[in-house]
């Protein structure tokens, strides 16, 4: 946003002051994520572009757990790091990488898995990842009395009263298109494109409550973002002269709003 603002300033075109601050986004994200994928590569022995957990990830997630190991993993540790060490145990014996191990594990665990059942498993992700049960003991402070149904109110009951209805406002600014300011245009582009990043989460990883901690402040711009629009369409203000409205940020809102339909109907006709 501040590079934005300098382009502006500078009296630069809208399109350059629309792509600078997603092209230094996008280098930003490539240049901190090409050393560690680099010397992770190097140390497994393997290409690695993301985490090695995300196979583990979606066999539990979507699989079937007893058989993530080809079999039940070691009861002496979670279902998380227990792949992990077989997957080792297994490159150690047979040298054919510990990633590609993973990889097969991940195969034979999700080896029933049907566009439905995935469906369903991603339908359930985001019912966990919007609730709030079981967050009382990491609201509690930690000299805080023992009392834990008292925070376990403050987490569940006095939280989804707020959360809730907020939630479905952070899906509704997620499908509006502000189309009055070109501030505002470019505001919600890259918030519908942060959010949307974050909720790709249900649809990889076992979801939860704790995961809105990091989609919460996103999503609470967003509804500012929301209000804006409506009260600029209900009240009728022009905007400013220098802050007119852009073409393209327009179309990349109805693209960014058709996609989240387009797989949110996809996913909702799937589970059926």
């Amino acid at each position: 946003m501040l590079l934005w603002s300098l382009y502006r300033r500078e009296g630069r075109r809208p399109l350059g002051a629309a792509v600078l601050p997603l092209a230094a986004a996008a280098g930003s994200f490539a240049g901190l994520l090409l050393p560690w994928s680099v010397s992770a590569s190097i140390a497994l022995d393997d290409r690695v572009v993301t985490t090695t957990s995300v196979p583990t990830a979606m066999a539990n997630t979507f699989g079937e757990r007893d058989q993530v190991c080809f079999g039940p993993c070691d009861p002496g540790s979670t279902v998380w790091f227990a792949p992990v060490r077989y997957a080792r145990e297994v490159d150690r014996a047979t040298g054919e990488g510990e990633v590609s191990v993973l990889d097969q594990m991940s195969a034979h665990a999700r080896d029933d898995v049907t566009p439905r059942s995935y469906a369903r498993d991603v339908v359930d992700n985001f019912e966990r990842y919007r609730g709030i049960d079981g967050f009382g003991s990491l609201l509690k402070p930690p000299d805080a009395p023992h009392d834990r149904g008292f925070w376990q109110w403050v987490a569940r009951d006095l939280s989804l009263r707020v959360f809730g209805p907020v939630s479905w406002l952070v899906a509704a600014a997620l499908l509006v298109v502000s189309g009055r300011r070109y501030s505002d245009q470019l505001v919600a582009v890259l918030l519908k494109v942060g959010l949307l990043a974050l909720l790709t989460q249900p649809f990889v990883h076992l979801a939860g409550s704790r995961y809105w901690t990091t989609a919460g402040a996103l999503g609470g711009l967003a509804v500012v973002v929301l209000a804006r629009t409506v009260s600029g369409v209900v009240g009728g203000d022009a905007a400013e002269p220098g802050d007119e409205p852009s073409r393209l940020l327009t179309a990349l809102q109805w693209l960014l709003t058709a996609a989240t339909v387009t797989v949110a109907a996809t996913v909702a006709v799937v589970a059926t």
